[in-house]
């Protein structure tokens, strides 16, 4: 049941008439990420409402750091502006719920020097309902799903949660993923199941991940042709210096997304998920004595004894494999960001 109008929490405004006047007014007034928005008009919020199956003032979250209420209507005005379609939005309030958790810490990714953004990933038969795209691409632009969503949650930040850039968002140098990350697997050809499946789930849930991660970082291997060789060029590429999961290895959840060719390769190897995940421990390292003396003292504490190879992982458990895009061999690192870890709504069908 819908709100009635009257009982509505969200303030109202007279929109310019010209698309253009609008954007340039939600933008001088901070509500936008400078790209143009859609004009959130009351039938538009009302169906995203009706959409979400909820009421309007229900509370989704508590959001930092301005400890904002996300109502369904809040972030329904969120969806309008950044193009979403009403079959989006279970997804994004779930993704909402999701940095409300005690355990995704949304103070801390809100208030970090470091360029965390909000990584939202989709359960097969909630990407299926919602049109998220998995394949070729899947991390780029040209599918409205994936950059509505993730945009939709990242405008919610602005408005809701008071995180703007210098302001609540304390990121040094950002990122491009704060605009729009958001993704599904290619549970059709992944050799080692769904993601959501390790997590216990329900057969045929829906669910909803969000990751406070970094932007994926290529990893390209076209010539090993078995499990080892191949896993060692990926491992290389995600120990290396800097790493924030080297920094703080018992806390971070590194994120693995193989490209389905990488994928399998090593599947055909005989190698399972959770072997990829004991390599990624023991091998994913970097050499302690090729990193400065001030950067070691500083980590020292964190680590007794200091190993002579630094893990961006003690467990393999920490570490998240998933199975995305199209044809090629290459995969992509997400490194996360530490005291914090993921967050994981799931329903059956309908609503969150």
């Amino acid at each position: 049941m819908t709100a009635a109008p009257q009982e509505r929490a969200v303030a109202r405004f007279e929109a310019p008439a010209d698309p253009s006047d609008l954007s340039r007014e939600a933008y001088r007034r901070g509500w936008t990420d400078g790209l143009p928005v859609i004009a959130p008009t009351p039938g538009c919020v009302d169906t995203m409402i009706a959409a979400s199956g909820r009421d309007a003032l229900d509370a989704l979250a508590v959001l930092a750091p301005r400890r904002g209420i996300a109502t369904v209507e809040a972030v329904a005005v969120n969806a309008v502006m950044a193009g979403c379609e009403p079959r989006h939005m279970p997804v994004l309030c779930a993704a909402v719920e999701a940095t409300g958790t005690e355990a995704f810490n949304l103070a801390a990714v809100n208030a970090t020097t470091h360029p965390v953004a909000l990584l939202i990933l989709v359960s097969e038969p909630a990407a299926r309902a919602a049109d998220i795209h998995a394949g070729s691409g899947a991390f780029g632009p040209g599918f409205a799903a994936n950059i509505c969503i993730g945009r939709a949650l990242r405008l919610v930040q602005f408005n809701i949660a008071g995180a703007r850039p210098g302001d609540g968002d304390m990121a040094t140098l950002g990122s491009p993923a704060k605009l729009a990350y958001c993704f599904a697997e290619r549970t059709d050809v992944s050799p080692f199941g769904a993601y959501h499946d390790t997590l216990g789930l329900e057969a045929g849930a829906h669910a909803v991940t969000v990751f406070p991660a970094e932007c994926p970082i290529n990893i390209q291997d076209h010539s090993s042709s078995n499990a080892e060789d191949l896993m060692r060029t990926i491992a290389g590429s995600m120990g290396y210096a800097g790493n924030n999961n080297i920094v703080a290895p018992h806390k971070g959840r590194p994120v693995l997304v193989l490209g389905i060719e990488h994928a399998r390769v090593i599947a055909d190897s005989g190698w399972s998920r959770r072997d990829v995940q004991q390599f990624v421990v023991d091998h994913a390292r970097f050499d302690a004595s090729r990193l400065g003396p001030e950067f070691i003292d500083a980590i020292r504490p964190l680590r007794k004894p200091l190993p002579n190879r630094l893990p961006i992982a003690l467990d393999p458990e920490q570490v998240q494999v998933l199975v995305a895009g199209g044809p090629g061999k290459h995969s992509m690192f997400i490194p996360t960001f530490a005291g914090t870890r993921e967050a994981t709504i799931s329903w059956q069908g309908g609503r969150p």
